[in-house]
């Protein structure tokens, strides 16, 4: 994958669809869905059918309740004597309730779910159309009119959010085409079977039938309509699969002619099967609660709507096209009845089949057209989608609003023939849904994180229109006459058309001038909305966590009745339903005791016994005072050692990591590392000490850089800054450490791998860059060779541009991490040979491996010509000091250890030894078999070069005390767990498995890493 140009600004809803690989692109997914099934993005086609399905059915009948009315207004006239505007009082009521009604009842929706406020809306409706069949006084009308549009507010934003929630960006458009035209559906449909109803049983039938359909929907929402409502457990990362976005393999006719072609290869959900699936009762409970102020979300909303202009130009468009759909109907409603006209019920209903007709070939053409032109756009544009493109389509549609509303309103005046008018009408519908799909799909794309409180300022806008224009409708006519009228507001519609043009031009400036504000609603919004989607979407997963089941972020905990009742999250200070399954920490709390001050933070200096002219190593002990645990270690394990450089600058950092916070501006640039390395050595001492105020201290150290991260990432410029490289890799350590999800950690290198392809590698060729570079190319190369899938370090200009302006300082490490990240591309090749490939791809797929051996044996060989004699075996009962191993598991499967002269040394060879299993693994898949490129007898017994893959992971294990012994106080053992994983994998005696599974427990036990344990990291190395 090649790195986006770094330079290139990145403002809100700008996301990039497609990546170029080659001659090959890759249609990405935004957002991108998590590993969990429950994940509404997740759900199959047919559970996301019904869901939507009953969305929609409700807003149908949502409509076909508030538009119903006009067509009894003759039988309100001659039954009970009402007057035009008593009606138009009435109509104003309704459009009054369902202006302020999404004021009071949205924020509900983020406090107790989708699913409640759906069953009491459908239930206050059912109640609603009920008395409207009863009713006998124009005070009942007015007061069952705002009652139901109370009940029928949420029926437009919360309709939006599970757009949201179900669908991705490239289907939006589309999902609200539906949704507009089962708005439409209900407006102009409705009015046409009532007619029928009211001629041949009278008005109030037609409130008795629409209460039978309101309750079924009511039964149907009871007992199929699931919470959309959803907040991660842990990290979502998407992976590659030959596949389109529908699920489908996709090939271009090129590929037959053998021309270069763009294979369309979508990024698709890696649902984890292990994941328990919720039960039918969860997916079905009443109330979904969210513990969280909704206070602000009263008065949020007005304050998105004055603060970014796309916000308000949808609730412009949105607004007005629907006040001027309203002053069709309710003009519709009383000028037909009379001359020339002289319509009764069912044929004004009938004369809303016009609407109908141009709404339906418009939902047909227009939001599926919209949907390609922006893919089509953004390919021309590098890939990368800008929310404008969708405003091109907006010019017509509101050209087709002006002319509808000319043919209309002048022939209604002039008492032109009723199908010119019904022409107009579905002029005006075909334009209404595209000028309506345009705007509602441009404020998604723009503003995806606040688009709950950004709904309801437009439904409150797009209802108070409407409820102005019916109080003011009746005196309006009577002073300008209806032709008049229907002339200014058709003008009026022609204005909006210079919105989108001013967008076209200044939108993209207008969200890069507003993205700080964005980022400061959007940590405002609603839970499940925080677990946010940053705007520069190549970093979109980078630190995708979760605050759930952590003690500071006060959220409950996830039910699993599977699980029984613990005390655990008492004792570790969460607050809990009483089942926890996921995002816990070590269940070690039972051994939680409060302890009194420990020893003064004290300086450790190790040396080998064997070498005394090595380099001492510097740690700092754990102690009680938490104002002192600044673990400088830490700093150093995560840069590049062999460079002098980078050594200097470590512990330069180290030195103002370690410093009291201060208030200057250039101290605040250090807050959010020195607040994540606090979570991380913090958590990691209170772990390895069992300090339960310090994990309690550690967890809230980790919310807070979580939170901060999270903003640093919305902003495109603060994503290109080094410390945040640094900040991830803590907090991805902070979580190996605190939570036991298998794989978590290699959610969050995939971030980090993100992040990393985002900036490119110029900003790795110097400074912290180039500092951090190989500890970032190791464990991105390790997440994608735990998941087999292919890393974008593979391309050359990675394995130069950082070492091109000092080729000298690239060392053997970085020459190894070069055959490394090859070895993912080969895996994920391998699989699809081993899926179905032909002797061909097979022969090719063994010269690829056989090179990469030669690598390896040309790396080994010059790794021992550089440092020989690095080490020596030690007898596998005594270390170096002559007593037993701190270690104490036995029996071990060998009779002797391997010690080295240096750390460093050690770390080398061990990755090596593991990247040499994988492509042994590899070449027996493939059936090809290897010679050795070395004939030479070598003394040195960490060079296997005829030794079978058992032999290899002996030697990996064989060098674990020494690890253990010099790492003991450090976090320094997470570099150990890939290695024994691997060699895991290739051991053949029951005995050998069982020690190393020890070790890994010894590892989760002793340096804090849960993931170390073997049942907690799933690599897919088989």
């Amino acid at each position: 994958m090649s790195s986006p140009d770094s330079h290139t600004m990145f403002p809100p809803g700008t996301i990039k669809l497609e990546e170029r690989q080659g001659l090959a692109s890759r249609f990405k997914l935004s957002p991108t869905p998590s590993d969990d099934p429950d994940d509404p993005l997740n759900w199959s086609p047919l559970r996301k059918a019904v869901n939507f399905g009953l969305t929609c059915s409700y807003v149908l009948f949502t409509f076909v309740l508030v538009d119903i009315n006009s067509l009894a207004y003759r039988g309100y006239m001659s039954e009970l004597g009402l007057t035009y505007a008593t009606f138009n009082q009435a109509s104003g009521s309704n459009f009054a309730g369902l202006a302020f009604g999404c004021l009071l009842f949205i924020p509900c929706v983020h406090k107790f779910g989708r699913r409640p406020i759906y069953l009491l809306s459908a239930m206050v409706q059912l109640s609603c159309a009920i008395w409207w069949a009863n009713f006998h006084k124009a005070g009942e009308l007015i007061g069952v009119s705002l009652l139901a549009g109370l009940a029928g507010s949420i029926s437009e934003a919360v309709v939006m959010i599970t757009i949201v929630d179900l669908f991705f960006v490239h289907q939006h458009a589309r999902m609200n085409g539906i949704f507009l035209f089962m708005q439409s559906l209900g407006s102009t449909g409705g009015p046409i079977a009532a007619g029928y109803i009211i001629v041949s049983m009278g008005w109030r039938w037609m409130w008795w039938m629409i209460a039978i359909f309101l309750g079924v929907n009511f039964l149907f929402v009871l007992f199929f309509f699931e919470e959309s409502k959803y907040i991660p457990l842990v990290v979502g990362h998407a992976e590659s699969s030959d596949h389109d976005q529908e699920g489908e393999p996709r090939y271009d006719d090129d590929q037959k002619t053998g021309e270069p072609s763009t294979v369309r290869v979508a990024t698709r959900s890696t649902a984890d099967p292990r994941r328990r699936r919720k039960s039918i009762r969860q997916r079905l409970a009443f109330v979904t609660r969210t513990d969280m102020p909704v206070v602000q979300h009263f008065y949020q909303p007005l304050l998105i709507l004055f603060s970014f202009p796309a916000v308000a130009y949808t609730a412009i468009t949105y607004g007005t096209i629907l006040a001027w759909f309203s002053a069709n109907a309710s003009s519709g409603s009383y000028f037909l009845l009379d001359e020339p006209y002289q319509f009764g019920p069912s044929a004004v209903g009938l004369f809303h089949l016009g609407g109908f007709l141009g709404t339906f070939i418009a939902t047909l053409t227009v939001p599926a057209l919209n949907d390609g032109l922006i893919v089509r756009a953004a390919k021309q544009n590098g890939g990368i989608f800008e929310p404008e493109m969708r405003l091109w389509m907006s010019i017509p549609g509101a050209l087709l609003n002006c002319a509808g509303l000319l043919m209309y309103g002048v022939g209604l005046g002039k008492g032109m023939h009723w199908a010119l008018l019904a022409v107009g009408q579905g002029i005006y519908g075909f334009g209404f849904i595209t000028t309506a799909d345009v705007a509602l799909t441009y404020l998604t794309d723009c503003y995806p994180d606040i688009l709950g409180d950004a709904l309801i300022a437009i439904v409150f806008i797009r209802n108070g229109f409407a409820m102005v224009v019916r109080f003011a409708f009746t005196p309006w006519i009577t002073g300008m006459g209806i032709e008049n009228t229907f002339v200014l507001i058709s003008m009026l519609a022609l204005v909006t058309v210079a919105l989108p043009i001013l967008l076209m031009i200044y939108g993209k400036r207008a969200r890069a001038k507003t993205a700080d504000k964005y980022r400061k609603y959007a940590t405002r919004q609603p839970e499940e909305a925080k677990v946010a989607k940053p705007v520069v979407n190549d970093v979109s997963n980078a630190v995708w966590l979760t605050l759930r089941g952590v003690p500071g972020s006060h959220t409950n905990g996830i039910q699993d009745e599977a699980k029984p009742h613990c005390d655990r999250c008492t004792k570790g200070g969460y607050r809990c339903d009483g089942y926890v399954a996921f995002a816990e920490f070590h269940d070690e709390t039972k051994r939680f005791t409060r302890r009194g001050p420990g020893a003064e933070t004290s300086l450790v200096r190790l040396r080998s016994p064997q070498d005394e002219n090595t380099r001492p190593r510097w740690i700092i002990a754990p102690t009680r005072d938490d104002d002192n645990i600044f673990t400088t270690h830490l700093v150093h394990k995560i840069f590049n050692q062999h460079d002098a450089e980078a050594i200097h600058l470590a512990s330069t950092i180290s030195f103002h990591l370690s410093q009291p916070d201060a208030n200057t501006a250039s101290d605040k640039a250090l807050v959010l590392s020195k607040t994540s390395l606090r979570a991380l050595s913090t958590a990691y001492f209170g772990q390895v000490h069992h300090h339960a105020d310090l994990l309690h201290r550690g967890s809230r150290w980790y919310s807070d850089a979580l939170k901060e991260l999270q903003l640093q990432l919305y902003h495109p410029e603060h994503a290109l800054r080094e410390d945040l490289l640094v900040v991830i890799i803590y907090l991805a350590m902070y979580e190996s450490i605190a939570f036991t999800v298998p794989n978590a950690w290699m959610q969050h290198y995939k971030g980090l791998a993100r992040l990393t392809a985002f900036r490119g590698p110029q900003r790795h060729t110097h400074g912290v860059g180039f500092a951090l570079y190989p500890t970032l190319r190791q464990n991105i190369a390790i997440a994608h060779i735990a998941s087999r899938k292919r890393c974008f370090l593979e391309e050359p200009q990675w394995k130069t541009i950082p070492w091109a302006e000092k080729p000298e300082s690239k060392t053997l490490i970085d020459c190894l991490h070069d055959i490394m990240c090859d070895v993912p591309g080969l895996l994920e090749a391998v699989d699809s040979f081993l899926a179905g490939g032909d002797e061909t791809a097979r022969t090719g797929l063994c010269q690829k491996a056989l090179a990469m051996l030669d690598e390896l044996y040309v790396w080994r060989w010059t790794w021992q010509d550089t440092f020989p004699g690095a080490s020596f075996p030690v007898s596998a009962d005594l270390n170096m000091q002559g007593s037993p191993p701190r270690f104490t598991s036995a029996p071990r499967p060998f009779e002797t250890v391997l010690w080295f002269h240096d750390f460093s040394r050690a770390q080398e060879v061990c990755m090596y030894d593991s990247t040499l299993l994988l492509v042994l693994k590899m070449c027996e898949f493939l059936h090809c078999h290897p010679e050795p490129s070395w004939k030479e007898s070598i003394s040195d017994p960490l060079l296997p070069t005829q030794g079978t893959r058992r032999d290899i992971a002996i030697e990996i294990l064989r060098m674990v005390d020494y690890h253990l012994d010099c790492l003991q106080g450090s976090v320094g053992a997470l570099m150990l767990i890939f290695p024994l994983n691997v060699a895991r994998r290739n051991l053949e005696l029951d005995a050998e498995i069982a020690w190393l599974d020890q070790v890994m427990a010894q590892i989760a036990d002793t340096h804090g890493f849960e993931m170390g344990r073997a049942h907690n990291v799933q690599y897919k190395t088989e």
